[in-house]
């Protein structure tokens, strides 16, 4: 998470580059918003990085699990370094890496409300909400970028995440 937490802050300091060269769209996030989402997700890092501490961890450890999380998300900043991709584009990487991040906090809470740590857990809530917050408003400026309607891809994504798990 701590590994993923501080690639999202990255990610999103390369969509504010990307927003500032102009390649942008009717309909696109504005600065600020992205600035929003960017400080959220380093406040994140920064929480799990007290977290690990607290618990007496080391956050500077590299964990077989934070290289295996870098290299599957190895491609998102390339996209976003692209000088040929756009802001649509890019925010296309960006699903990728909200709709990971919006599967993992669940996870992260229940650890920590099995190990008994509450406070954690109910911070860790917080954090996905804001990533709740994250994913609907890519998800609205993906659409809207692409011609499709926001509310029908907001609806869309509602039913899906409201499916029982069927893995079972």
């Amino acid at each position: 998470r701590l590994a993923f937490e501080r690639a999202g802050t990255r990610l999103y300091e390369a969509l504010l580059s990307k927003h500032d060269a102009g390649r942008t769209f009717r309909g696109a996030p504005s600065r600020a918003e992205l600035e929003h989402i960017r400080d959220e997700e380093h406040e994140h890092f920064l929480m799990v990085h007290e977290a690990i501490e607290r618990l007496s961890g080391d956050p500077t450890a590299v964990t077989p699990s934070a290289d295996v999380a870098a290299t599957a998300s190895k491609g998102l900043p390339a996209v976003l370094a692209d000088p040929r991709t756009d802001l649509l584009q890019c925010l296309d990487a960006i699903l990728i890496a909200e709709l990971v991040d919006n599967d993992c906090w669940p996870a992260l809470i229940e650890l920590a409300a099995n190990a008994g740590e509450t406070d954690l857990a109910e911070r860790f809530d917080d954090a996905l909400q804001h990533e709740r917050e994250h994913l609907a408003m890519v998800r609205t400026w993906v659409a809207v970028g692409t011609s499709r309607s926001p509310q029908r891809a907001r609806a869309q994504a509602s039913r899906v995440e409201r499916r029982p798990d069927r893995a079972a």
